[in-house]
């Protein structure tokens, strides 16, 4: 078996038309909870899209690519604070919910993938584990576990300033 990835060709159609549909979709690029609800979206769709295809078609640059993509399209009519809004919403950040039940609470991390100015056909594992897995139960031998997920971004900075710290202590 061999991973089956899209060509970039196929990849910039797929986050050109992801992209094109959410912003179709955005009411005010001033208003943060449009852009935290566009930045949901974006999570949800590549989510579910990557968790219904076959396992040998996943792949993690569509939430990357088109995370850029609004961004880049965004950066001069939206506020800082939506795009700050945005870009937590559509790293899965807000959407870590565990139900009240009885199962176990497990929480997974992946990272976007490195060095795509360099290899724009490189994944990232971790990122497309957090995706396959998020919101999903298991079932395990000490009982059932619910899985949540989130992407962090692989730039220095975000971790100087705590975004780690950020996301996990009010989770623990």
């Amino acid at each position: 078996l061999r991973l089956i990835r899209l060509t970039d060709a196929e990849m910039e159609l797929n986050f050109s038309l992801l992209t094109d549909r959410l912003l179709a979709d955005l009411s005010d690029p001033w208003d943060s909870n449009a852009m935290r609800l566009l930045g949901r979206n974006l999570w949800v769709s590549v989510r579910d899209r990557l968790q219904a295809g076959p396992v040998l078609d996943w792949d993690d640059r569509d939430l990357y690519w088109a995370r850029l993509t609004v961004k880049s399209r965004l950066r001069a009519t939206a506020s800082a604070a939506g795009l700050a809004a945005f870009e937590t919403a559509s790293r899965g950040f807000e959407d870590v919910q565990f139900p009240d039940s009885e199962a176990f609470r497990v929480l997974v991390t992946g990272f976007d993938p490195f060095h795509l100015d360099e290899h724009l056909d490189q994944s990232n594992p971790s990122g497309l584990a957090a995706l396959a897995l998020d919101g999903r139960f298991l079932q395990t031998a000490r009982g059932t576990a619910r899985v949540e997920a989130a992407v962090f971004p692989v730039r220095f900075a975000d971790f100087d300033k705590g975004m780690v710290e950020d996301f996990f202590e009010p989770r623990l």
